[in-house]
């Protein structure tokens, strides 16, 4: 995702983090060019409502959220599939296929929110 493609061009990261330790970590590897595709419920990660706001946006959240593709999945319905009317209009451009595809997970939730 970033212009230079980076060290990490061509690994596909799936983040299941929530708040900020995951999707601090999966910036990083977004910034050095995995193609990170960052899963959120449907009413968004909690780190949209931290932080400063500007025309009702986080400035944190943009910070976090940059150079990844977003998709809202409820993972706690069996299923489960991305949604294509996540609240922040954000749908992957590939359906689910590139979420099977992903070599690599990255997630902070707690056990019994992923049931790993």
């Amino acid at each position: 995702m970033t212009a230079n493609g980076g060290p990490l061009a061509g690994f596909r990261v799936l983040e299941l983090g929530s708040t900020v330790a995951g999707p601090f970590g999966g910036r990083l590897l977004a910034d050095f060019g995995a193609e990170v595709i960052k899963v959120e419920p449907p009413e968004g990660d909690p780190v949209r409502a931290m932080g400063k706001h500007v025309d009702g946006k986080s400035l944190y959240a943009a910070t976090i959220l940059r150079n990844k593709q977003l998709i809202a999945l409820d993972l706690r319905q069996p299923g489960a599939r991305p949604s294509t009317s996540a609240r922040r209009g954000a749908r992957h451009r590939h359906g689910d296929r590139p979420l099977r595809s992903a070599k690599e997970a990255l997630k902070n939730s707690p056990r019994n929110v992923l049931g790993a």
